[in-house]
């Protein structure tokens, strides 16, 4: 991944105080519109067999199988959010071992298995969301 360049520091901290002056009631319609927003982006990537900073997945070995990889984890049944008072988790939950040996790229049955990251936060991504919660917090607060 590229360095953005961006110092976004200073504006982390101010959000980060707005953010705690604001009630768990008052941010759970933020973190549920940031988990509904990334969810979609991460189901495109992995859709379009991308590691979230935009690289392509390691290609299978066999190539006789053109197939797109690991897209039943695009899939709403396996792709999840849940917002919490403070925060929002996004992952694939319920697919057993299988997207945790794919992503981390470890081995089971004798078989390595290249990491192919399903679910990730790239910088450009982190910065939408500090732009996302800006936005939120300038039209709740007065």
């Amino acid at each position: 991944m590229s360095d953005t360049g961006l110092d976004v520091s200073a504006m982390d901290e101010t959000l980060h105080i707005l953010m705690n002056q604001l009630k768990p009631s008052q941010m759970r319609p933020f973190w549920r519109k940031l988990a509904i927003h990334f969810r979609a982006k991460n189901r495109t990537r992995i859709r379009a067999n991308q590691n979230a900073d935009g690289s392509a997945y390691t290609p299978r070995k066999d190539r006789s199988n053109s197939k797109k990889m690991l897209t039943g984890f695009s899939k709403a049944k396996y792709l999840k959010y849940q917002v919490k008072a403070e925060h929002v988790v996004i992952g694939i939950m319920g697919a057993g071992s299988a997207a945790y040996i794919h992503h981390l790229g470890q081995i089971e049955d004798g078989i390595r298995y290249p990491a192919r990251e399903l679910i990730g936060l790239p910088e450009e991504d982190k910065q939408e969301a500090l732009d996302m919660l800006n936005e939120y917090v300038a039209e709740i607060m007065p």
